[in-house]
């Protein structure tokens, strides 16, 4: 619990508000906060929502995921203005091994059929309890400032023909914009600037990764109120970026990483992966998919710089997936990652002082 608490104290967010909604829906769930249980019998009736069609498309996949998995808890956490989905389940055994934050790829969603549905799920029958996000969308990021000159109007271009014709034209003109242009600079000078209107709504969007920030301490609140003393972060696709940063953030002390087929966000002033794992100093493994020359391209970059870094606790294993059975891919790989996680992780749970990793674990794997 110690690991979890030091990222929640480590960022400069207060612990933001969160919504748990046994039933799933947002309009009527029940808010609460770590510091004021009193406070939970406050509805969202007192912080009204706009219905959006991103949260109208949320509430189904609460509604589809509480069908499938009835014991699914759903909680709706505050991430800047928007509300993201996030969807826990706890372990069928008395005493979870630990509770597993799942960061999903933007593209997907907490309960995405292909691998988030049957990770989240049939980990919980082996001992795990499970979180899972929904990431904001990339789209909604804001957009870096223009610093090239716009397009230029075609019907201000000259032709070769043309150019003695408007050049006493554009003369006679450019004096005259030029002193409109200082008189109406002067005028704006000598007002008084408002803050309020001196940024335009674009510049007032926050970063991607201040969202994904207070997203993460929400998550991180959870998993400490559900009682979980150990932190396995999960991070697949573009997802992996956030579950590194939140791993980062916290003790190495009872905190774990699995990176699952990892690849950079394209959200901008967001760390890479390489630079990331060139830091880590706790356990970690990067499970990959042996499909696509970028990939191991990709793969093989991580981990030449994990060995230049001398980052010991990084286990990198390739994954073959079998495209000849697509129908049974989802289960086949959720059986692979809970395998790995018995073999490398909760085996070091258990044994915290034996080391039973061979030196230079960082493997080609196989």
């Amino acid at each position: 619990m110690k690991a979890i608490a030091q990222f929640l104290l480590s960022t400069t967010l207060l612990l933001p508000l969160y919504t748990h909604a046994a039933d799933g829906d947002p309009a009527t769930a029940e808010t609460t906060t770590a510091d004021t249980a009193a406070d939970s019998s406050s509805t969202m009736a007192d912080k009204p929502e706009p219905v959006t069609a991103d949260l109208l498309e949320q509430q189904r996949q609460a509604d589809i995921a509480t069908a499938q998995a009835p014991e699914t808890e759903v909680f709706w956490l505050d991430a800047g203005e928007q509300q993201r989905l996030a969807l826990y389940l706890a372990s069928v055994e008395p005493e979870a091994h630990a509770g597993i934050i799942i960061f999903p790829d933007t593209t997907t969603s907490a309960d995405w059929p292909d691998l988030i549905h049957p990770l989240r799920t049939t980990l919980t029958e082996h001992g795990w309890s499970t979180l899972t996000l929904n990431l904001p969308p990339e789209a909604g990021i804001r957009i870096p400032e223009r610093t090239l000159p716009a397009r230029l109007d075609s019907s201000t271009l000259q032709t070769e023909t043309g150019a003695e014709e408007g050049s006493a034209e554009q003369e006679a003109t450019a004096s005259t914009e030029a002193a409109t242009d200082t008189a109406e600079n002067t005028d704006k000078n000598n007002q008084p600037t408002d803050p309020e209107t001196a940024s335009t709504g674009a510049e007032n969007k926050p970063l991607y990764a201040d969202l994904v920030t207070e997203l993460s301490a929400a998550a991180g609140q959870i998993i400490i109120e559900k009682g979980h003393e150990k932190l396995v972060v999960m991070g697949i696709g573009n997802g992996a970026v956030w579950a590194t940063r939140l791993f980062m953030a916290g003790d190495a002390d009872n905190q774990y990483l699995v990176l699952i087929d990892p690849h950079d966000s394209n959200a901008p002033d967001t760390p890479t992966l390489v630079s990331m794992i060139s830091q880590l100093e706790a356990p970690a493994l990067d499970l990959w998919f042996d499909n696509t020359p970028y990939a191991r391209q990709s793969a093989a970059l991580r981990k030449r710089t994990a060995q230049r870094n001398k980052a010991t606790d990084y286990t990198q294993i390739r994954i073959n997936r079998r495209f000849d059975a697509t129908g049974k891919q989802p289960q086949w790989l959720t059986k692979q990652v809970r395998g790995i996680l018995e073999s490398r992780i909760l085996k070091q749970m258990q044994s915290p002082a034996v080391n039973t990793a061979p030196e230079n674990q960082i493997t080609p794997g196989a």
